[in-house]
């Protein structure tokens, strides 16, 4: 059991399992998080794949979305160990955090753990999955502002 829920603060929307996934809320927009994000992701050597505004592409289509992005972004050299070791794992590479403000316009971060996807992948959470979840938290605190 993830011991780390019991003084966490959700949004009331939050319909993930917290032990399968890291939830932060941000001091920040869901623009400003996305770009503290990337910058942090930069500095620690990582590459940016690209952001997903789900809110833009609703507009696009005449439908009103409250701001959600997904940043996908990763460690090359990690990931590639990874996949090398077992291919289907690129089914949650590259790791994605999500973005998005609640109905009380609160903003909030969140990304799957490495032991949720070890345990779905059946396999044993190995080095280099606790460097893409150390990778993981550095990277949704950078840009939420929170403390580690």
């Amino acid at each position: 059991m993830n011991t780390e829920k019991k003084n966490l603060i959700v949004p009331v929307d939050f319909k993930l399992d917290l032990d399968r996934f890291k939830i932060h809320k941000s001091h920040f927009s869901v623009c400003e998080t996305i770009k503290r994000m990337e910058e942090e992701v930069k500095a620690q050597h990582g590459i940016v794949f690209g952001t997903v505004d789900h809110a833009a592409n609703a507009k696009a289509i005449h439908q009103e979305l409250r701001p959600t992005q997904v940043i996908m972004f990763g460690l090359p050299e990690v990931g590639s160990e990874l996949i090398k070791a077992n291919q289907s794992i690129a089914l949650f590479l590259p790791s994605k955090i999500v973005v998005w403000e609640d109905s009380y316009g609160n903003v909030w971060a969140a990304y799957q753990r490495m032991e949720s996807v070890a345990h779905e992948m059946g396999v044993k959470l190995d080095h280099n999955m606790v460097k893409i979840n150390i990778f993981l938290k550095n990277v949704l605190c950078a840009g939420c502002g929170c403390e580690q």
